[in-house]
């Protein structure tokens, strides 16, 4: 082998390595910040408090103010199980006292917990549902180093469904999410659900996880490519799945649950434009509500009378009740005047 050819096969070599170890450092910074649960090798000197406990909080209204004194003094049930690859789960259900066959699957955002869902299980409750807060991989009690953005979280959202179903075969399931629970349960409703599952309420979700990162690099005039690329290939060795795996919008033209798609106008964290994706991916029967003036996940606070009128009827529309006298809309609109402090008006 002459010189010439072992200087090229060493600056290939070299170039090689230098790749290698780009890819590797900026992957596992991404990793680190958006997909590692404690962001222990980066980030963790940088924070201050528990991260885990910061994200988890729930916004701070007086509605969920009021949310959160109602499950203080409702009974909850603990419930315990194990994912298909055998993290353990953890959930928390708040059960009618009466036999009751409707059932809300409430699943909370990016890096929560089931307390984030109180304000909407509090409006379940009441009116009448059994209400199942699981708690994401990598969120709250349950196990898992890394978050699945609503990709891996499908299959234990399925887990916990056949779980009910099999204490109560007449359950009537609604699936609602926010931000990646959202993507969580429209990711399920891809797959092959049981009957059960009447219709899927899904606020705030993406897309397609590779587009909404583009997002966030462009945003903050950061060279998407290499990071996406990179992310994306650290995620699939850690994590077990890639950026280009998780796609809300592949999995709903699978979809054939009815679905409900919920947006803010000033969502600056999931661009508006990609409900729209999401709906016009959708096969299945599909409705949308976007609230102009609300921000990520803030819908329900911003305009709590459309946001629950619009839910009330959707999911009215698929959920069957042998109480002649059930009427879902006046009740939650009596729901959303004790939320405001308007004083019911009395025929």
């Amino acid at each position: 082998m002459n010189s010439e050819i072992r200087e090229k096969l060493e600056t290939c070599a070299i170039g090689a390595l230098t790749a290698a170890a780009f890819v590797g450092f900026t992957g596992n910074v991404v990793y680190d910040y958006a997909i590692n649960r404690n962001r222990r090798f980066f980030f963790r000197p940088l924070l201050t408090k528990d991260d885990s406990m910061i994200r988890g909080q729930f916004f701070r209204t007086d509605m969920a103010e009021e949310a959160l004194s109602w499950a203080e003094k409702t009974a909850i049930t603990t419930e315990t199980t194990a994912a298909f690859d055998g993290i353990p789960l953890h959930g928390d259900s708040f059960r009618q006292k009466k036999q009751s066959n409707l059932w809300l699957v409430a699943v909370h955002g990016y890096a929560g917990m089931a307390s984030e869902m109180f304000p909407v299980a509090k409006v379940f409750y009441e009116e009448g549902f059994n209400v199942f807060l699981p708690e994401c991989r990598g969120s709250g009690k349950s196990g898992g180093d890394n978050f699945g953005m609503g990709w891996l979280d499908r299959y234990d959202i399925l887990k916990w469904t056949y779980e009910i179903i099999e204490r109560n075969p007449d359950a009537q399931i609604v699936y609602y999410g926010i931000s990646t629970g959202a993507a969580a349960v429209l990711m399920a409703s891809g797959e092959e659900i049981p009957i059960n599952v009447r219709c899927v309420i899904a606020d705030s979700a993406y897309s397609n996880l590779v587009d909404l990162f583009n997002f966030h690099f462009q945003k903050h005039s950061i060279p998407w490519f290499p990071l996406n690329f990179a992310g994306s290939l650290v995620t699939k060795i850690r994590a077990g799945y890639s950026f280009h795996d998780a796609s809300c919008t592949s999995r709903v033209a699978r979809s054939k649950t009815p679905i409900l798609f919920i947006h803010g106008g000033k969502d600056e964290i999931v661009p508006l434009e990609m409900v729209y994706q999401l709906y016009n991916s959708t096969g299945s029967v599909k409705d949308i509500l976007v609230i102009p003036e609300a921000t990520h996940a803030y819908g329900m606070y911003a305009a709590p009378e459309p946001y629950w009128k619009k839910v009330a009827e959707f999911i009215g529309r698929f959920v069957v009740t042998e109480n002649e006298d059930w009427n879902f809309v006046p009740r939650i609109r009596e729901q959303i005047n004790k939320f405001l402090g308007i004083e019911r008006e009395r025929v």
